[in-house]
């Protein structure tokens, strides 16, 4: 009875030390690690009066469809996806208090090719994953609407991503700032329709600053396709994305030289400072993806501060790296396998002594 005892408090001892193990793993990987990634956060100044907007920035948050992910496998990774993004997002809204947030495209990751219903079910998942008090903007990316690779631009895919996010192409009013949507494309000529919509917008800027917003880079195009635009809207700063990585241009006469210096910003830690006074100077920064399933090493969320006197700070929220939770998960399991393994070995040769010869 005594050894029969013994095995009994070595099982129970085991299972809880398992379940102790897991609920520790569970705890930091699902909760402090966000926690502790904000805690590294730049300091947002506090809102001292209305005369300072503060704006968030979504940078291809591609949420995952179901044509490109396996059957079974794709109900895990689509969740552990939403789950990733909704809770970076509600810690970055709340550390912001953001009056307006801008998503800069590519918001569902098969939005130009999958099928009605299941653009219905993504937008459900959409909203549910950035639930805000903020106004919300969209804009189009080529992942929403075609535009790159095989998948082809067209008239129905903007129609349908208008039915859902509002006007690819338009102008929003957020207290002294106009925010620019001109929805324009790489390579894509100042022509036709788009040159009309274009014009048709100066007449809607009437306020102090003008912010330029767009899926595709806007300064670096070697082919001047940006210039006429540019030369329209006038804009006083730009945001773009595409590229999943952070960078930014400044350029003195955008007209005069087609490319102008890349300078990474994958290190920011603090705030860039920019003067919209300046009329010399425009300047574009591209902002990071914020899911993980884009294939970089660093996701952030963008913040913008602009006063009335047209003082603007840049910063990014740095997110933390879900692959290496997920390494830290097959890493506890292979440990407690094997320990199991072990343990398995150790009381077949107790209970079988010929086990051991």
């Amino acid at each position: 009875m005594p050894g029969l005892h013994g095995k009994v408090i070595g099982r129970c001892s085991f299972k809880w030390l398992v379940l102790g193990i897991a609920a520790v793993t569970v705890t930091l990987n699902e909760c402090v690690i966000y926690a502790a990634q904000s805690w590294r956060w730049p300091v947002i100044p506090r809102r001292l009066s209305k005369d300072t907007l503060h704006i968030l920035l979504v940078a291809d948050p591609q949420i995952q469809g179901f044509q490109d992910e396996a059957a079974l496998l794709g109900y895990i990774t689509r969740w552990d996806s939403d789950r990733y993004l909704a809770t970076n997002f509600r810690l970055a809204y709340s550390y912001t208090r953001a009056d307006v947030i801008i998503f800069l495209g590519d918001l569902i990751d098969e939005g130009s090719k999958c099928s009605d219903q299941e653009y219905e079910w993504n937008y459900r998942r959409f909203k549910s994953i950035f639930h805000s008090a903020a106004k919300h903007i969209y804009v189009t990316g080529d992942n929403d609407v075609g535009g790159e690779g095989s998948e082809r631009k067209s008239p129905q895919k903007v129609q349908r991503f208008q039915k859902y996010f509002g006007a690819s192409v338009a102008v929003h009013k957020v207290g002294f700032l106009d925010i620019i949507k001109p929805s324009y494309d790489l390579g894509e000529q100042y022509k036709g329709e788009k040159q009309q919509a274009i014009e048709n917008m100066t007449e809607e800027l009437s306020t102090r600053f003008r912010l330029l917003v767009n899926h595709h880079t806007f300064i670096n195009r070697h082919d001047g396709t940006q210039n006429p635009v540019l030369d329209k809207l006038k804009p006083h700063f730009i945001v773009t994305a595409h590229d999943h990585t952070g960078y930014w241009y400044t350029c003195k006469d955008c007209q005069k030289q087609a490319r102008w210096p890349i300078k990474p910003l994958t290190n920011l830690q603090g705030f860039l400072h920019f003067n919209l006074k300046d009329p010399q100077v425009l300047d574009e920064v591209a902002v990071p993806t914020c899911s993980y399933r884009m294939g970089v090493p660093h996701m952030a969320y963008g913040v913008i501060i602009l006063d009335k006197s047209g003082n603007l700070d840049y910063t990014v929220l740095w997110l933390p790296s879900r692959f290496k939770m997920l390494m830290v998960y097959g890493i506890v399991l292979g440990t407690l396998v094997a320990l199991w393994l072990l343990r398995t070995s150790y009381f077949a040769c107790v209970k079988y002594p010929k086990l051991r010869r």
